[in-house]
This record gives structure tokens, sequence and C-alpha cells, in this order.
């Protein structure tokens, strides 16, 4: 809420006092690199949190957690790219493919994977693909994501297919046209998101420590150290790829059929 200015409004320039309005100019292409940033680290935190349990019941146990943060953060909190962006840690492949973790927690977790599995996982992919209307209430801070992906393309990532594109017949163009109209409701609705956030804000208290731990600083440190956080962040990613099937794969072995549990 405050990296993004909907709370705290301040001057940023040619008379735009919201981050939510910012990403969407030209002269917001550092906001915008600053969030495709957040965006992984949070995937990322979501998955090493997971894969490095050591036990199946562990990582059932884990996921659980987090499937309840994504449903604290959509319902309790309105932030739905914070929701986004968990979720994408969840759906990652390297998550996915863990049976006997899955198998787990649908029998000692039923809670969270009847959320999960009927709720958690259409709101997100109707965020993806557009299909659902952007909410007018109850909304703190809006998929934001998708639009940035987008306006921060360029020529070397024009490959790297977006998750609805690989999915819509026509490559994501309908899609693609959603998500821009998506951009001018955002910045037209700055004032109602900022009446949600505050009154999101009087009912919950945060922990300083609890607060930290969920930083882009802090997972950019944990993750890749001091040293390996100023590295070229697409190098970066790549070798942590590597790493996420390594530790996919000693998690549950791919010839694991799902039943050693």
């Amino acid at each position: 809420l405050d990296y993004l200015k909907v709370l705290n409004e301040a001057d940023l320039g040619l008379g735009v006092v919201s981050g939510l309005e910012l990403l969407t100019l030209p002269q917001g292409k550092q906001l915008r690199q600053d969030i495709i940033e957040r965006c992984y680290c949070m995937k990322v935190f979501v998955m090493v949190t997971t894969l490095t349990c050591g036990k199946v019941t562990e990582r059932a146990k884990m996921l659980s957690q987090w499937i309840q943060i994504a449903v604290d953060l959509r319902t309790t909190f309105g932030n739905l790219f914070g929701f986004a962006s968990v979720m994408e840690g969840l759906t990652s492949e390297h998550i996915t493919r863990l049976r006997d973790t899955w198998l787990i927690l649908r029998r000692n977790h039923t809670s969270s994977a009847f959320q999960f599995d009927t709720k958690l996982k259409s709101a997100y992919k109707s965020l993806m693909d557009g299909s659902g209307l952007l909410p007018l209430q109850n909304v703190s801070i809006p998929d934001i994501a998708p639009l940035v992906f987008l306006l921060e393309r360029d020529e070397s990532s024009l490959t790297d297919y977006l998750p609805w594109e690989l999915s819509d017949q026509n490559s994501g163009l309908d899609i693609l046209l959603i998500h821009l109209d998506t951009a001018r409701l955002i910045t037209a609705q700055c004032g109602l998101y900022k009446v949600t956030a505050e009154n999101v804000m009087k009912t919950v208290k945060f922990e300083d420590l609890i607060s930290d731990v969920f930083q882009t600083e802090f997972h950019l440190r944990i993750l890749w150290g001091a040293k390996g956080a100023t590295v070229e962040r697409t190098e970066r990613q790549k070798k942590y790829e590597q790493l996420l099937a390594v530790l996919s794969n000693r998690a549950e072995a791919p010839e694991d059929d799902g039943t050693a549990v």
C-alpha cells in the first residue's frame, strides 16, 4: 500500500499522486520494474518455503498456510495483487507436480484444499484472463501484474509467453485488450482503492517483524544474498529456476506415482 502510494499519496510528477496511475505512464518504468521484481520474489518465496520442508506432512502444512494467506489477501485485505503473486507460486509446475504433498493436503487439511480447488483457482484464473469484472468494492490493491508485464515487454521478452497467451486460441489478443482497458478503470478508481485501504488498516494490526518478511528487499537478500541480488534479474531468475527444479525433484522424485505417503 505504501509502495504504490495508495494510502499516502505523494507528488510523483506531472500531477500524478498515486502509484497505480504512475505505473500506466512512460515515467513509471522503474516502478513497473520494481513490481515485476516483487512478483517474482513473492512467487519464489512461496515455492522455496514449501520445497525446503523436509517431510511431506510439513510441505502439506506449509501449502495449507499459504492457501490461508491467499484467502486473507483476497477477502480480508482486498489485495488482489498479493493474492495473484501467492497463487502464481502455488500453481507453479514445481509445486503442482508434488502429488504426495497435495494428497496429504487433501487428507489432513481438507478445508484449505477445498478452498483452493473450488474458489482460489477460479478466482486466480479470472484475474489472469480478464474473464471476471474488476470489483468495485472491497479492493485495496487491484491485480496490476498482467498490465505491468505487458507494458514492460520488449524484443527480448516477446517469446516469453504470458499465462493467458498459452491457453487462449487467439494467442491472448482479446485478453491483452481487456488488460489494457483495465488500466483505464484502475486509474479512474484510485480514490476508491484508497478508501478501502484506509478501512483495512483501521481493523488490522501488523507486526513489524512479520511485515519485514514480506518485503521485497528481504526476499532479495534471503534468496540471492547481498552480492547475488545485484546481478542482472534475468540471469538471477534463470539460475534460480534450475535450483527450484532440483528442490522439487528432491522433494518428490519424478518417478513418484503419488502413492508413497
